[in-house]
């Protein structure tokens, strides 16, 4: 059999890599690696899918001085566009590295975290191989992913995803049961949870593996397990940010009506058709 009928190694579930490669090469071009590697500073990324409760490990990891971890090289939004006006020389690996000599923290780390479709251009850019191979991972899920996809569905649904952001209009959280959409929600995860699971492997990394349970149970341990795979210094762990776990009744509900729901739909379907 020819070459045509092998399977991509860069076959993605949850990220159309394409799509993603021409929406930055309309602002930056994609040239091959020229720069040397950076050998003064660490770095880790903390890999996650939406809704994991990342965006409070960043903010806890920034409050102990560890590293500034967000999501840096985050493209939808206009973000890819405001980010390449500030660059002299328009390449994806000068835009790589000016994130990385602006935001590596006093102590020598530079922290991201990402999904996988932010990930993936990093990856098959080169970048990845260049200036990550050597970095640490640690790799945030939930356990409950049904409760993952229901916190996700009401957050797209009523625009509210932080607690740092203003309560919608009533000062209450309200959005309508809809199974296909929850679905469609939790279907998305666990194509991006085996997008992540297939570059580890195939990469051979080792990595460092958080639960968002485990996170909200005891976020000082989680801190310093974290700090402990950095050999960072941590005494004092603060663990209050602006950012709290967003939780209601309704997600509870919601996942009631959706477990029903499903069970219904199998105990209707024809299987012997």
């Amino acid at each position: 059999m020819g070459d045509n009928s092998r399977v991509s190694p860069l076959k993605s579930e949850s990220a159309g890599i394409p799509g993603l490669l021409r929406k930055i090469s309309g602002e930056l071009s994609i040239d091959p690696i020229r720069q040397g590697r950076y050998n003064d500073r660490k770095f880790f990324v903390i890999c996650m899918t939406p809704r994991s409760g990342s965006t409070y490990l960043g903010s806890v990891l920034s409050a102990n001085g560890i590293a500034n971890v967000q999501e840096h090289f985050r493209i939808q939004g206009g973000a890819i566009e405001r980010d390449a006006e500030k660059l002299n020389q328009k390449t994806y690996e000068t835009y790589f590295r000016h994130k990385v000599e602006q935001l590596t923290s006093k102590s020598g780390y530079f922290g991201l975290k990402c999904d996988w479709p932010q990930y993936a251009p990093i990856y098959v850019s080169g970048l990845h191989a260049h200036y990550l191979r050597d970095a640490e991972f640690f790799y945030l899920t939930r356990s409950d992913i049904l409760a993952q996809a229901i916190s996700r569905y009401v957050a797209t649904e009523s625009n509210y995803f932080h607690s740092v952001n203003e309560l919608p209009e009533g000062g209450k959280i309200e959005v309508d049961f809809d199974y296909d959409k929850i679905r469609s929600h939790l279907e998305h995860l666990i194509k991006m949870q085996s997008d992540w699971e297939q570059f580890f492997a195939c990469e051979g990394l080792k990595v460092n593996r958080i639960t968002y349970e485990e996170l909200a149970k005891d976020p000082a341990k989680t801190v310093r397990d974290i700090s402990s795979v950095l050999d960072y210094s941590v005494d004092d762990v603060v663990v209050e940010t602006e950012f709290k776990v967003v939780s209601t009744d309704l997600n509870d509900r919601l996942r009631e009506q959706f477990v029903a729901e499903h069970r219904q739909r199998v105990a209707q379907f024809s299987w012997m058709k």
